[in-house]
C-alpha cells in the first residue's frame, strides 16, 4: 500500500509520475470537466463520502437523516461512474484506463480506507442513536465524520495531484 504523505514530488517528478495520454484521450478534451487532466481522476467520485460525512455531522440535531445513509454501500471507481447519471461519467471512466500504476496505486489505497472508514461511520452512527442518547450521538457522529472527513481529504490530494508534488516555493502539500 502506498502512503500519501511519504510521496511527495518536486515539480519536475510531478510531471514524470503521471500518465502518458494518448491520442484517443487528448487533454483538451478533460478541459471544463472535473476529470483532473495530470492525475486523470475525477472529483465526482467524492459525492457519496461527502454525503456520509454531511449526514453525520447532521445526526445530532436530525437523527431522520440517517436513512439517507443507512443503504449506502461501498463502491469502487469504476462501479461509481458505471452506475452514475453524471455528465462527465463516461470520461472519467475513459480517462481511468491512462491513470498511471502510481497514482492508482495511491487512489486504490485511500479508497479501499474510505470505504472501510465510511461503512464503520454508518455502523457508529446507528449505534449512537440506538442509545437515543445526545451526547453520545453527538460525540460518536463527529469523531466518524471527522475521520472520514480527513480520508476525504487525503482522496482529494490524490485527485488533485496535490499529493505528488511539493512545490518548492511553498514546501510540502
Amino acid at each position: 500500500m502506498a502512503n500519501v504523505s511519504a510521496i511527495v514530488r518536486t515539480d519536475e517528478e510531478f510531471e514524470d509520475a503521471v500518465a502518458p495520454c494518448p491520442a484517443e484521450l487528448d487533454r483538451e478534451r478533460l478541459k471544463g470537466t472535473n476529470v483532473n487532466p495530470v492525475t486523470l481522476l475525477a472529483t465526482d467520485f467524492l459525492n457519496p463520502f461527502n454525503e456520509v460525512e454531511m449526514v453525520l455531522d447532521l445526526l445530532p440535531s436530525c437523527p431522520d437523516y440517517f436513512e439517507e445513509i443507512a443503504s449506502w454501500r461501498p463502491r469502487n471507481y469504476r462501479d461509481h461512474f458505471a452506475h452514475s447519471s453524471l455528465r462527465h461519467g463516461k470520461l472519467a471512466l475513459e480517462a481511468y484506463d491512462y491513470v498511471s500504476a502510481e497514482v492508482r496505486d495511491m487512489f486504490d489505497d485511500v479508497v479501499e480506507r474510505l470505504n472501510r472508514t465510511a461503512a464503520r461511520a454508518i455502523a457508529t452512527a446507528r449505534a449512537a442513536l440506538a442509545t437515543r442518547d445526545s451526547d453520545v450521538i453527538a460525540t460518536r457522529c463527529a469523531g466518524a465524520a471527522g475521520e472520514l472527513r480527513a480520508l476525504i481529504g487525503e482522496a482529494g490530494g490524490v485527485i488533485n495531484g496535490t499529493a505528488l508534488r511539493k512545490i518548492k516555493r511553498n514546501g510540502p502539500a
